[in-house]
Parts: structure tokens; sequence; C-alpha cells
């Protein structure tokens, strides 16, 4: 059963813009995320060299590979001995995050 507040607190009408403009930032780098994983997908000897570098903690040599593969967005890179993590970050803050297992 539903209770009726009488003293509800009025909320300001709401301004979509930033919402819309961050759902195509994050389109954007879906894209970039798309890139990466048909380059991964089609080619061994890409995806052994970042899995090389990334054994080696060459983190900065992992983002270049990662970058190689057309992505236009910034990103930050965390590798395990299981897993890369990939976070795709657009200009105005956006972001999605990839985990990939190895």
């Amino acid at each position: 059963m539903y209770r009726s507040y009488p003293n509800r607190p009025s909320f300001p009408p709401v301004n979509p813009d930033t919402f819309m403009q961050s759902a195509g930032e994050t389109d954007r780098l879906l894209t970039d995320a798309k890139k990466l994983l048909e380059r991964v997908q089609s080619s061994e000897s890409y995806a052994t060299q970042i899995m090389n570098a990334a054994q080696e903690s060459k983190k900065e040599e992992v983002k270049q590979l990662v970058k190689a593969s057309g992505i236009e967005s910034q990103i930050d890179v965390l590798f395990t001995p299981s897993s890369l993590k990939l976070d795709l970050i657009s200009s105005q803050g956006s972001r999605i995050e990839l985990v990939m297992r190895w």
C-alpha cells in the first residue's frame, strides 16, 4: 500500500541535454571497443603481443598496442595474470570498462 506524503519536496524540471550528449559519447566509446575486440579476435600475433607486454609489466607498451587497433578515445589499462581491464574514456568524462580474460 502506498502512502501519500503531503510535504513531498518539489524537484526542478530535468534537462536531458548532458545525458543525451553522454549517450553519444558512450556510443563512440563502444565503436572504439568494437575496433579493439575485432582486432584481438582476428589476429593471434596482435593478441600475443598484448599478452607478452602485459606479462612483462610494460603498461605503456600495452597502451600503445591497444591504441594501434584504431582506438581514438583516452584509455587506461590494468592487467593481472588472468585478465586485461580497459577503461575507455571520452573527453567529457563518459567511460566504459572492458574486462577480458586470458
